[in-house]
Parts: C-alpha cells; structure tokens; sequence
C-alpha cells in the first residue's frame, strides 16, 4: 500500500453526505423541540446551563457518561487496559465496531474512550474521497506516534454508508479489508507501524460487509443498547449533579426517579433515546430558572411526559433485534 504525506487536521474531517435508501433513518426528524424564551434568565444562568450539557471539555468514560457499564467494562478490557499496559495485556484491537440506535452516544462514548486511553482522534465521515483521507489519516498517526509516542485512534463515522456490499462501496471495502488484513498477519509491519486502531461506528452493522465482520478484521464488537430503568436514573441524577457542580441551585428532595423512569421507559407508543434524557432535564432545568416557585420534580415531570418518542414501537423492536444479528466479541 502506498501512503502518500497531505496534512490531516484532528477533528475536521467532516463532510456532508447523502445516505443510501438504507439509511434513511439519519435525517432526525423527531428532535425539533420546542425552544424556552431566554429574556427571564440571567446571563450566568445561560452560561451554567450550557457547561452542564453542551460542555466540550474532555472527559474519561465516568466522567463523561452515565450508565453503559457493561460497554465501558468491555472497552477497557479490550483497548484501554492494553494501551496503558501493553507488555501484560496482549494485543491491541486493530478494528473496533461500536454500534447502537441513534443518539445512544456512540461517539461521545468514543471520545471518551480516546481521551481515557490518552489516545489522538481523527473523525472521519461518510464522503467522496474516503480511501484517501484513511491513508492520509494512517500517516498523519504515524507521525504523532513517532511525536508524541501516543496512538491514534481514527473514527469512522457512519460505517455502514460506506462498507456495505453495494457496488459503489467495492473499493472501499477491499481497502478497508486489506488494511486489516495485513494487521492480522503482520502488526508490526502494517497497523501497528501506524499505531492505530480503526473505530467502526454505525446504527445499523447488519449492512457493513459480512467480509470486515469476521472475527481476524474488526477484533472486538460492542453494542450499546437501550438504557434500562437504572441507568435512566442514573442519567438524569448525572445531569442534575453537573448543573449543582456549576452553581445551579434546585431542591431534589422530592423527585421521584422510579416514576420518572417509568414515564421513560419503551412503551405501546415507542421509545426514547439517550440523547433524550438530556433534553429532558435541560427543558425543566431551564423552565425552573425562570419559575422556581413550582417544585422542580413538577418540571422534571412535564418535560418527561411530554417528549416526544424517536422511535416508533415497530422501529425500537427492529433496533432490538440487531443485537440478535450482529454478537458481540
């Protein structure tokens, strides 16, 4: 393989694209909520809400997400664990698929995972050029590696739009297939040279080619599923400990977390994602900066009750049945 040097910045490989029928399921359209008026809240307010959740300060797996346990348990066994001991923990992954319903936070969690494992990221999206920005990616690693002496993880987004078996993704897939390929064979003469481990992540693995799924190309699969009732709580007590950690004042004593859950939970109506549970605490954070004489549970409630549900009841058994399809190794 011949790997030709063009600058490659960290974080800026993000292209727009326009997904295959398959993939329809992108366009989000169930995340337009309403907008709260912002003229009654103080600017330090505004402020303290955007650090508690739309913070972009880099963060470990704990710090960054709540809940996910078997996830993270699993992704330190297999990466994290190995890159900070190398000489006792066998061989690093050269590929890594991690796949989930959108907005179950796949790509923080990866993030996180980078970050933990004192890792460099490069994004890499769905796009024309796609063969070109991995080579560039691999050297551009290398480099950092031989800088830096830390490794690189390269991110590549919505894997499924650009390894599936359709034939304008033929070429992608025997690159990508080759690169791993010579991995398993030879690590210190390919992958490892480069330091690099490939993420694969998507919401929909059943479409990436069966050719990349075998157990000697992408080392380790991951799922991350539906939060449980636990980990809902878990979620929304995270968030509202953030926005305390911040300055923000609210009384808790009352809420009930089991009922909330329950309200959460997938029902005869759908199901929610964990993008979801963010929304839902922000909406009554900010609608109690603006009213704090009603109980801040009361808030919690409402916004709870009337979140809209990303998935149909249909569409959620479909995005159970994946984890049937495609195991986790």
């Amino acid at each position: 393989m011949n790997l030709t040097i063009s600058p490659v910045k960290i974080h800026s490989l993000k292209q727009t694209y326009k997904a295959k029928p398959h993939s329809n399921l992108y366009t989000n359209t169930n995340l337009k909520a309403d907008t709260i008026s912002f003229k009654s809240i103080s600017f330090e307010e505004i402020d303290r809400i955007n650090k508690t959740f739309h913070s972009s300060k880099k963060e470990t797996l704990d710090e960054k997400i709540a809940g996910m346990q078997k996830a993270k348990a699993r992704i330190r066994a297999s990466f994290i664990n190995k890159i900070k001991n190398p000489s006792t923990n066998g061989n690093i992954p050269n590929g890594i698929l991690i796949y989930g319903h959108e907005g179950s936070g796949k790509t923080s969690f990866i993030k996180a995972t980078a970050y933990e494992s004192d890792c460099n990221l490069i994004e890499i999206s769905p796009f024309e050029d796609f063969t070109n920005e991995i080579e560039n990616s691999l050297i551009y690693a290398k480099n950092l590696f031989n800088k830096t002496g830390k490794r690189t993880i390269v991110l590549l987004k919505g894997a499924d739009i650009t390894l599936d078996d359709s034939p304008e993704n033929k070429d992608n897939v025997y690159f990508i297939n080759n690169i791993l390929n010579n991995c398993a064979k030879s690590p210190k003469e390919s992958m490892e040279g480069f330091a690099t481990t490939i993420f694969f992540e998507t919401s929909k693995p059943q479409y990436i080619s069966k050719k990349l799924l075998s157990s000697d190309k992408i080392n380790t699969i991951i799922n991350i599923p539906f939060a449980s009732n636990e980990e809902i709580i878990a979620i929304i007590k995270s968030y509202i400990n953030r926005y305390k950690q911040n300055g923000g004042k609210i009384n808790t004593d009352n809420i009930d977390y089991e009922k909330l859950a329950e309200i959460l939970m997938p029902n005869q109506k759908g199901s929610h994602i964990n993008e979801s549970y963010m929304y839902i605490v922000q909406r009554a954070i900010e609608k109690y900066s603006k009213d704090s004489s009603i109980p801040f549970e009361e808030y919690l409630e409402d916004s709870a009750n009337k979140k809209r549900r990303y998935y149909t009841k249909s569409k959620h058994m479909q995005q159970m049945q994946i984890s049937n399809l495609i195991k986790e190794r």
